[in-house]
């Protein structure tokens, strides 16, 4: 057995015809950059992760992703829900009360706080399978943002467009903003079903309809006009005491510079308003206090109340291919179990991540004084976060459960958790198993986001 206790595994992985000749030419491309804890000599995807298999087999090499001729046969046309790519495997072991300490040095903090404050918690450990794709325009966008992509200070981006701003990191600043600016469609359509879940198993589910549009990574966007991320329209439906709440979100690349204009609905007051300052550990409506304002998507929003270190990039035990989370087959009564989701329709697997800390500088404030990230070298997409209070106790834990959304070539997390360890409640978003499936979409306009038409969304969701 190897070392890190996995079993080996001869993962015969084929590249996709889908565009292989790009692929291969990019490939090449990187294969001179290397990142932190690698040769010179390291072979690196187009967006710069190890493409290699680890020497022990665990990681397999990454052949290209979940193209098209990989899709499982079962998904028939664009808007159906996901269909597992992988629904035949099995767990290789599950981790429990008994067994996590052995791989303890593949757990976040969060996690092993898991297995410690719940007894009967459990991990399923599945094989490994790198299925994150992206378009070739990204690829190629991420190519050149390598050579002129620069940072002035931690909320000023230059030189970037459309790709990946920074495929080698030198810094836990630029991870954040791979992760900030990953490529997530031309925009989105769903339901969004959340809610907290209390010990006991209590619950009160919200019904959100969401839209966004996103505008820095398109093939139309340029040096020039790469100055927006998108933008966000959500209002709540049921259940009725928090029905007609709605916000509004116009978010600029640069937020310092440009801070994020936000306007909420207030049902009760019938009227929209512009919030003075949106950010930070603001609390999200709705919520009950449990997400704050840079917590959505995992992270969100400025970084200068922070400073940011790189500590590497290791081996971890992350939430993926979580396809089952999101299975039109499961209520949400059988995900949002007491003390956490049910782990039967979790997924773990092992994948290298990028370890970033970030610490609250002296003579500045926010709710969680320390966090911890671990973000996937495939995707930039953020698995897990450690939040700390400002005693330096762990004081929350986020799960982003990922999925390669193939049909769009991205990768989200459905749905995202935050754990808190002192009170033993969580929060749960990105349902739809009982709704209509996530929906990336391409006809969504920028009138679509304006006041007048968040009153319109709020009458007639």
């Amino acid at each position: 057995m190897a070392a890190t206790g996995l079993k080996p595994l001869n993962v015969n992985g084929r590249m996709a015809r889908d565009g292989l000749q790009t692929v291969i030419l990019l490939l090449a491309s990187f294969a001179a950059l290397a990142g932190a804890g690698t040769s010179g000599s390291t072979p690196l995807t187009p967006v710069g992760a190890i493409q290699a298999a680890t020497d022990d087999g665990n990681i397999p090499a990454w052949t290209g992703g979940l193209t098209p001729s990989q899709w499982p046969d079962s998904y028939r046309q664009r808007g159906d829900r996901l269909a597992d790519p992988y629904a035949d495997d099995q767990p290789l072991f599950w981790l429990t009360a008994d067994t996590w300490r052995d791989h303890a040095d593949m757990l976040s903090a969060g996690h092993q706080a898991l297995f410690k404050r719940y007894p009967g918690y459990r991990m399923p450990v599945y094989r490994s399978r790198r299925s994150a794709a992206f378009p070739e325009m990204i690829y190629a966008a991420t190519a050149a943002n390598a050579s002129r992509a620069k940072l002035t200070d931690a909320d000023t981006l230059q030189g970037a467009a459309v790709g990946f701003p920074f495929p080698q990191p030198n810094s836990g600043t630029e991870v954040l903003w791979n992760h900030r600016l990953k490529y997530r469609s031309d925009g989105l359509q769903r339901d969004n079903v959340e809610g907290v879940v209390y010990p006991d198993g209590s619950h009160t589910l919200n019904h959100r309809v969401e839209r966004a549009l996103f505008t820095y990574a398109t093939s139309n966007t340029t040096l020039q006009d790469a100055a927006m991320v998108g933008y966000y329209a959500g209002t709540i439906i049921s259940p009725i005491m928090h029905s007609g709440t709605a916000i509004l979100l116009h978010e600029p690349v640069n937020v310092t510079k440009d801070p994020v204009r936000a306007w909420l609905y207030n049902a009760g007051q019938r009227r929209v308003r512009r919030t003075p300052s949106w950010g930070y550990d603001d609390p999200i409506p709705g919520t009950d206090g449990m997400q704050t304002a840079d917590q959505l998507d995992m992270f969100h929003g400025p970084l200068d109340r922070y400073d940011w270190t790189l500590l590497g990039r290791k081996p971890m035990l992350i939430p993926y291919n979580s396809y089952r989370m999101s299975s039109g087959q499961l209520q949400y009564r059988d995900i949002a179990t007491a003390k956490h989701p049910n782990p039967k329709h979790t997924r773990y697997e092992l994948h290298r991540v990028w370890v970033v800390e970030a610490t609250v500088k002296a003579g500045l404030r926010h709710r969680y004084a320390r966090r911890v990230f671990y973000i996937d070298e495939d995707s930039w997409s953020i698995a897990l976060v450690d939040l700390y209070d400002s005693r330096g106790t762990l004081w929350r834990f986020q799960e982003g459960h990922l999925v390669s959304y193939y049909p769009a070539q991205t990768v989200t997390a459905l749905p995202e958790v935050i754990h808190d360890l002192h009170s033993g409640r969580y929060f749960i978003t990105a349902m739809n198993n009982e709704h209509a499936a996530y929906q990336p979409v391409g006809d969504l306009r920028l009138e679509d986001f304006s006041v007048r038409a968040l009153r319109r969304m709020v009458a007639r969701p």
